[in-house]
């Protein structure tokens, strides 16, 4: 990779940190910042045990820690012990965090449209198309492939879609 390539992509890392908001303390017009609101959002309708909303988000364990706090002493979590393991901790979302969410993307939706109106129909378009490869190509860069134990839910899950898979493809299905 040369100098100009990182450059480019510092040049584009500042840009969409500027455009998405992500050093503004009251994201979308909330009184949080982009952080809380991203795991508000993570957490979703089944809730989310912390860890593995940790290792999705790629957080440590402090900064995930007080990010939920502050989210469950606003209202909106509340973080409930697993019943087989004391260990595991689940956040489990309230009425009040529902409503809030359906405001946050109302008001992305907002953002991402005030955004995309300034730009004429054709330009509009490419810029999609754009964001589209790019989030294609991040998500590849971000590929890793690591050895895990068979017992492992990762690797437990992959192989239930690899015999899913081929069930689909054998016209007498497929029996593991």
């Amino acid at each position: 990779m040369t100098s100009d390539e990182i450059a480019g992509v510092r040049r584009f890392n500042r840009l969409v940190t500027l455009r998405a908001g992500a050093l503004d303390d009251h994201f979308l017009g909330r009184a949080r910042p982009l952080g809380a609101s991203r795991v508000l959002y993570e957490i979703g309708t089944a809730g989310s045990d912390l860890r593995g909303l940790r290792r999705r988000l790629g957080l440590d364990a402090g900064y995930a820690s007080r990010l939920v706090a502050s989210l469950e002493r606003e209202g909106l979590v509340r973080v409930e012990r697993g019943p087989g393991d004391r260990r595991v901790r689940t956040a489990r979302l309230t009425a009040a965090r529902r409503r809030e969410v359906g405001q946050m993307n109302r008001r992305s939706d907002r953002a991402a449209a005030g955004l995309l109106e300034t730009l004429p129909a054709p330009l509009r378009a490419r810029l999609v198309t754009a964001m589209d490869e790019v989030h294609r190509l991040l998500r590849l860069a971000g590929l890793r492939i690591e050895r895990v134990s068979p017992t492992h839910e990762t690797a437990r899950q992959c192989v239930v879609r690899y015999f899913e898979e081929l069930g689909q493809r054998f016209d007498a299905g497929f029996d593991p």
